[in-house]
């Protein structure tokens, strides 16, 4: 019997046992003893779902976490029956083994197609340099599908949620609503955790939140918040939130700038940092993230003036700290004390290159509570900022483009009901 199978029996004799009893090899067993069989099955080296990422119109990533040292791959097609590609993720030769992550990318795809996948994973016994034992079972996740961008897309949708903070009950409600709204696309704006501290930290707030498959059949955009570049396994998130590949050489640094366009819809997701300048003590002499803050606003030039931006009707900028408060004594990140209400630095080298492009709103987070902050004479976006990690507070923000109009909706994760809505006309092109 095959490992897939052998869990699937598991499955069925744990149902039975529900009923009093189960069928063994020998006979009639106790439920009592179908629980103590159970206990004992081997447990699944899949310790998260699939998280897919990093979406284009030629290629997706996908990473999930592991119960033990493991090898994993995809296997996709355009069928759920002909699954008759694969993707094995080896970097410089050598195919991944890990007892922590998996990561994958998918190339060769075509723009707005529908593709069908399943992980894999195979344990490995490394024993040494000439003494590698692979496992002879295979056990396989779910097959799931997901869509590239196109700019042929008939509609585009997404949601956010931001400030979630390691929360579980959170976490759950949360993405519970995202499924429900069925997007093509979830962007999680920051402050995922409260400080990366290991892996546990992110494998519970993060690759299984809320014990929840949220981006398997939908690609997840990450904005990181301040929390996220905090703790000593900060350095470590790229392994599991894989880095957005730039298609320019001068912008490889920036592995959190992203842009998507699906549909009249094009995405941007911005990294606004930390919320503190680099020199406060703090930081103990290991932040730079000004000049990285810069880099984006050259970045953010070239992408105002490519293809997927400048013909698309409507153009959204996704960053964790706001880049406007109306309020004059609000910290604007620059200061020798307290943190950041606002962006300030973000505004300055951004600002430009929004206004210039027509952006119509900047959905941002932080704050830990919803506001809306309306365009002036200066300033022709919209800024929505996403609620906090207390259930009165929690948001999802749902977006859709259809029938040439862009609706936001805000809706309280506490009552699942609409707190705002918005309705955006298509910006002049060209």
């Amino acid at each position: 019997m095959n490992q897939t199978t052998r869990r699937n029996f598991l499955a069925v004799s744990g149902a039975a046992a529900a009923a009093g009893a189960v069928f063994s090899g020998s006979g009639i067993q106790s439920a009592q003893g179908a629980e103590n069989a159970q206990a004992d099955a081997p447990k699944s080296l899949f310790a998260s779902a699939v998280v897919l990422q990093n979406p284009t119109e030629t290629s997706m990533s996908a990473s999930w976490t592991l119960n033990g040292y493991a090898t994993g791959w995809i296997e996709w097609g355009l069928s759920p029956d002909k699954l008759d590609q694969k993707a094995c993720g080896a970097v410089w030769g050598l195919k991944p083994y890990s007892d922590r992550v998996i990561s994958v990318t998918i190339s060769g795809l075509k723009p707005n197609t529908k593709y069908f996948y399943r992980a894999a994973v195979r344990g490995i016994d490394f024993r040494g340099a000439y003494k590698i034992i692979p496992n002879e079972e295979v056990e396989y996740s779910e097959v799931n599908s997901f869509t590239t961008p196109g700019k042929d897309a008939k509609t585009a949708s997404f949601v956010v949620v931001n400030d979630t903070h390691e929360v579980q009950d959170i976490l759950a409600r949360e993405f519970d609503l995202a499924k429900e709204l069925k997007p093509d696309y979830t962007i999680w704006n920051g402050d995922l955790v409260n400080h990366v501290e290991g892996h546990e930290t992110i494998q519970n707030a993060i690759m299984d939140p809320g014990k929840r498959a949220f981006a398997n059949d939908h690609p997840l955009l990450v904005g990181r918040g301040n929390h996220d570049t905090r703790g000593r396994w900060a350095r470590y998130l790229d392994e599991y939130l894989t880095p957005w590949k730039q298609e320019d050489p001068k912008y490889a640094a920036l592995g959190y700038s992203s842009v998507v366009r699906h549909g009249d819809l094009a995405l941007i997701c911005l990294d606004t940092g930390e919320d503190k300048p680099d020199f406060r003590k703090e930081w103990g002499t290991l932040a730079e993230f000004e000049p990285y803050i810069a880099l984006q606003g050259e970045w953010l030039k070239d992408v105002m003036e490519s293809d997927a931006v400048k013909t698309a009707k409507f153009v959204l900028v996704f960053c964790h700290i706001p880049l406007f408060d109306p309020r004059p004594d609000a910290n604007p990140g620059t200061l020798e004390y307290g943190h950041s209400a606002w962006k300030k630095l973000g505004a300055e080298l951004w600002g430009e290159s929004l206004q210039k492009a027509g952006v119509q709103a900047v959905i941002a987070a932080h704050v830990h509570h919803h506001r809306v902050d309306a365009p002036t004479e200066t300033r022709c976006w919209t800024q929505i900022t996403g609620g906090g990690c207390a259930l009165n507070g929690a948001t999802v923000i749902h977006g859709k483009v259809e029938n040439d109009k862009l609706k936001i909706t805000v809706y309280s994760v506490a009552t699942k009901k609409a707190v705002t809505e918005l309705e955006f006309e298509p910006r002049k092109i060209g």
